[in-house]
């Protein structure tokens, strides 16, 4: 009994030691939050600054600036700023810009991992609907699918331009259009396209696959 009792005496030290050294772990955190926060509003100012008086110059003295002005750009890319009004709809004023560089790179190397997941999802359903179909509710499944995916991927894609990433408008554009046409073949009526629906979808599944092959390399050289 008395061993025990020293026992769970030493338990409760041990526990009142890890709690205090959680405790002021987590103070230290909170103050670094809060001159993160400090430092990254007195940098958002100084590069507007920058960018006022760059904006200013001759166009010789441009030249002579340009890499300084490529560095502020990169410096820009890791600070918070206001979001583009398709995140302000979804998210709010949200601050979605990732601080460090490997948060960046393993953020787009989740988004190409979402992409394959969808293209072996999108694959299986067309190939289900081309061998068996064609069946209207196989059909609808696929087109609610992509309707679920282009949602997400706009999102995430609007999420990649804040942090850094050049993503064309063009390639955003698509995708908001996207999700309006599969949108619209959900509602539709019986059709009398559902095979050549799918034979597109299997081929747009392989152009895709390639394209994350692609990608996935270019960031395993990014690391």
């Amino acid at each position: 009994w008395y061993q025990r009792r020293v026992r769970v005496a030493q338990e409760d030290k041990s526990l009142d030691e890890l709690y205090d050294e959680t405790l002021e772990s987590y103070r230290e955190f909170r103050q670094h939050v809060d001159e993160y926060m400090t430092h990254a509003t007195r940098c958002k100012d100084l590069i507007k600054r920058f960018d006022e008086s760059f904006a200013a110059l001759s166009e010789d003295e441009k030249l002579l600036q340009e890499e300084k002005r490529t560095q502020t750009r990169e410096m820009a890319s890791f600070l918070p700023k206001d979001n583009s009004l398709i995140l302000k709809l979804f998210v709010g004023d949200f601050n979605v810009v990732l601080p460090r560089k490997g948060d960046k790179i393993k953020y787009k190397r989740q988004y190409e991992i979402f992409k394959l997941w969808y293209v072996l999802g999108q694959l299986a359903f067309s190939v289900i609907n081309m061998l068996f179909g064609p069946y209207r509710i196989i059909e609808g499944l696929l087109q609610f699918y992509l309707v679920w995916f282009y949602c997400n991927l706009t999102m995430k894609e609007s999420i990649l331009v804040m942090n850094g990433s050049k993503i064309r408008t063009w390639w955003l554009v698509q995708h908001y259009l996207d999700v309006i046409l599969y949108g619209f073949l959900l509602i539709r009526p019986d059709g009398e396209f559902s095979q050549q629906f799918s034979l597109y979808i299997f081929y747009m599944s392989g152009c895709q696959l390639l394209q994350f092959y692609y990608q996935d390399g270019s960031l395993y050289r990014l690391r």
